[in-house]
Parts: C-alpha cells; structure tokens; sequence
C-alpha cells in the first residue's frame, strides 16, 4: 500500500493505476452521502414476498471522472433477485462526484452496506 500526503492508495495489479483507500472527501452522488444514501433507497426494489433482514454490502470503484466499475457483492444475500436487483441499481446510477485527496480527483474503492428490513432492536 502506498501513501499520497494523507491518502492511501493500493496499485491495481492490472492496470498499474492507484486506486485510493482513503481520500479527503469521498465519493457521492448529489454532493452529500446522504443524497447517495436516498438514490440507493428511491432505486433499489427489494421484493415485498421476501421477508428476511440482512445486509448486503457492494464495493466498486470510482474513477476520477465519476464513472463507477468492478461492482461486486462483498455480502450477498441468500436471495438471488435480490442480488441481482442491487448490482443492476448499481450499474445504473448516473456519475458520481469523485472522491478527491489533496483536493485532486481521484480513482477510489468504495463500500456501501445496504440493510433490508428492519433489526430486531427496531434500527
């Protein structure tokens, strides 16, 4: 892992360009991660048969330009649809805004949890 000022990076063994940990700002939609938080919840369809409570968690990449790529599920859930319903709203979101280090647009990894249903605590 290398460093950039306060930013850590890995190098992408395929492409030889640096993919940032952790940044100044992350990346979002909207200019918030609240406003990304509320298109993830107005465009992810969770099947109302399905009952189960659980987590899903995603990681991807966004390059400097915005453009999201290498979705895939960390967590799954045992619910292929739904599996397949959160990718296809992943791969459909417009742009972000980069995640910037230094006040630079960077290429970032990134993580969302997603909870569907409700806790038994009621969170």
């Amino acid at each position: 892992m290398g460093q950039n000022e306060d930013c850590d990076f890995e190098i992408d063994s395929l492409t030889g360009e640096k993919i940032y940990t952790s940044y100044d700002q992350p990346p979002n939609i909207g200019g918030s991660e609240q406003t990304t938080q509320e298109y993830l919840k107005n465009n992810i369809e969770y099947p109302h048969h399905y009952k189960d409570k659980e987590w899903i968690v995603v990681t991807f990449t966004i390059n400097r330009n915005g453009q999201m790529d290498q979705v895939s599920l960390y967590q799954n859930s045992k619910n292929e649809l739904v599996n397949q319903k959160v990718v296809s709203a992943f791969k459909n979101m417009p742009n972000w805004n980069p995640a910037l280090c230094n006040g630079e647009p960077v290429t970032a990894k990134y993580v969302i949890t997603i909870r569907f249903g409700l806790l038994k605590d009621g969170n």
